[in-house]
């Protein structure tokens, strides 16, 4: 997390909320996809800093709605 400020830089969005094992960012609609994006790849990013040796495709997703409900699908 500490280094998500830096995938998110250039976007309308920012954390609102961590729980566990979800995260909850707010963006301006144009910028959802692409938070989105963003946030999968500074997870993905930290798993293989923390376990270069351990290979997890999809280690992480993200998705965009209007609300955290609608977002989990």
């Amino acid at each position: 997390l500490g280094r998500l400020p830096h995938w998110l830089r250039g976007l309308d969005a920012r954390l609102v909320l961590h729980c566990h094992d979800e995260l909850l960012l707010d963006s301006v609609e144009s910028d959802g996809p692409a938070a989105a994006t963003a946030l999968a790849g500074c997870m993905t990013e930290a798993w293989e800093r923390l376990f270069p040796e351990a290979v997890m495709p999809g280690i992480c997703e993200a998705r965009v709605g209007t609300t955290w409900a609608s977002a989990k699908g």
